[in-house]
């Protein structure tokens, strides 16, 4: 049989030893069809010249974050009664290569290359958005639009992969409370070094939700389904640590405030 020569996508942004970085566009649903999103791009990771991960700049409500997406319920481990009804990112059966991208990203996710693969994949495209010359930058990583913690250890590879870049604000919101103990746990043992400062972590409550964590306190982010009234006013609920999120009922757009990663507030969401 004769070999043939391996056929690369174009668009190489970065390439070491093992990896390599090409960059793509974002095809987005429209009126009249699908196009192509030029304000968002995807980047492929690819391993020994096989695709591994996809990664994202920018969606709908942000754009100046990286985003790292894993399919939906599997890697979910503490998710409510709730928040299965109405997940708004279990799209997987409408878009077949989203579900592919985030099943990719799953299964990378569990292999030993992670790190080093996502250290140089973040490096990489901060690298190449700055060469655009375009007022975009590259300022925070966005972890699980869709997805979530599935294992310890990969919540530990994350703060592993977070400490290697202090000067970006990474945040995530998760219901995975055991991981959160369990971690917690193996820090006070000595076993694993403290959450990077520079992650933003709030676990996420719902009226539905069973179980809390125990050994760890981080900032909660509470889903206010649609048809429960405010039972607390705004000044209120900020006596108490908690701030509404200024989207609600305003023109506020996600990309222009500070509030989920540059704040400990826990912070008060409407399901919309």
């Amino acid at each position: 049989m004769i070999a043939l020569p391996m056929i690369q996508p174009k668009g190489l942004v970065a390439s070491s030893g093992d990896f390599e970085l090409f960059k793509g566009a974002v095809n987005r649903p429209s009126r009249k069809g699908v196009k192509v999103d030029h304000r968002c791009r995807s980047y492929h990771l690819y391993q020994y010249g096989e695709k591994v991960a996809v990664f994202v700049t920018g969606n709908m409500k942000i754009a100046d974050s990286i985003i790292f997406d894993l399919p939906v319920k599997i890697t979910c481990p503490g998710m409510t009664e709730l928040c299965e009804a109405i997940c708004y990112a279990a799209i997987e059966h409408l878009y077949p290569s989203v579900g592919k991208n985030r099943a990719m990203n799953y299964e990378f996710a569990q292999s030993r290359d992670f790190v080093a693969g996502t250290r140089f994949a973040i490096a990489g495209i901060i690298k190449h958005v700055k060469g655009l010359r375009r007022p975009e930058t590259i300022s925070r990583v966005r972890l699980h639009t869709a997805g979530d913690f599935f294992s310890t250890n990969y919540f530990a590879a994350w703060t592993r992969i977070i400490d290697s870049f202090p000067s970006l604000r990474f945040w995530a919101y998760t219901k995975s409370s055991a991981i959160l103990d369990q971690y917690s746990k193996a820090v006070l043992s000595g076993l694993v070094a403290p959450v990077p400062s520079n992650l933003n972590l709030r676990f996420s409550v719902d009226p539905t939700t069973k179980e809390m964590p125990q050994e760890a306190y981080i900032p909660h982010a509470y889903l206010m389904p649609k048809g429960e009234e405010e039972t607390i006013s705004k000044r209120e609920a900020k006596d108490l640590g908690f701030l509404y999120c200024p989207a609600i009922g305003s023109s506020v757009r996600c990309g222009d405030c500070n509030l989920c990663y540059a704040t400990d507030y826990s912070i008060i969401f409407k399901e919309h």
